[in-house]
C-alpha cells in the first residue's frame, strides 16, 4: 500500500532529465546571446574598418575601439566621414 506521500522514482527522473534540459537550454542561449553582442559591437557593423591610421576622409571611433583593439593592439575602428 502506498503513502499519500511517496514519490516514484519515475517522477524523480523526469524532474532531473527537465531540469538537465532546462540548463543546456539556458547556456545555450546566454552562449549566443554574448556572440550576438560582440557582432553589434563590432566595427564593420558601424560601417567601419580596422586600421592603424585613419584616412583623411575617416574619423576613428571615439567611444571604444570595438573589436579592433582585439585583433590588433593599437588599431582604430575608422569610419567614413558622410559629407
Amino acid at each position: 500500500m502506498k503513502k499519500k506521500g511517496d514519490i516514484s522514482i519515475q517522477v524523480i527522473v523526469v524532474a532531473i532529465l527537465a531540469l538537465l534540459v532546462l540548463v543546456i537550454l539556458s547556456v545555450m542561449f546566454i552562449s549566443k546571446m554574448g556572440k550576438t553582442g560582440d557582432q553589434i559591437s563590432g566595427c564593420g557593423s558601424k560601417g567601419g574598418t580596422c586600421k592603424s591610421v585613419c584616412g583623411t576622409d575617416e574619423t576613428p571611433l571615439v567611444l571604444g575601439n570595438a573589436d579592433c583593439d582585439k585583433q590588433t593592439s593599437g588599431y582604430k575602428c575608422c569610419l567614413p566621414v558622410s559629407g
